[in-house]
């Protein structure tokens, strides 16, 4: 059960990224399925073959997905800010 659900979970979250590729939110948002689908994936091993070391790795994968979320949004917000939309085409006109 599991496996299943991670698999539709990574899957969701890959629908997602290669459908929306202009808003910056909702692929911020299949990024984290992602993440979340690996994570699953971990403790189904540490459920099912006691393997300790997977609980530390979805550990360091919620801090990834947390520094993710606040870089994106601080990204999204300078973007909104310039451009008035969070449209990804906004991107390639930003200077650095």
């Amino acid at each position: 059960m599991y496996i299943l659900v991670s698999v539709y979970l990574f899957i969701g979250g890959l629908v997602v990224i290669l459908w929306n590729r202009t808003n910056i939110i909702k692929i911020f948002i299949g990024v984290e399925l992602c993440l979340f689908a690996s994570s699953w994936n971990l403790i189904y091993g540490f459920d099912v073959f006691s393997i300790t070391d997977n609980l530390v790795f979805v550990l360091f994968i919620l801090a990834i997905a947390a520094a993710e979320a606040a870089i994106g949004l601080g990204l999204a917000v300078q973007v909104y800010l310039k451009h008035g939309s969070i449209d990804l085409n906004g991107v390639n006109e930003m200077g650095g």
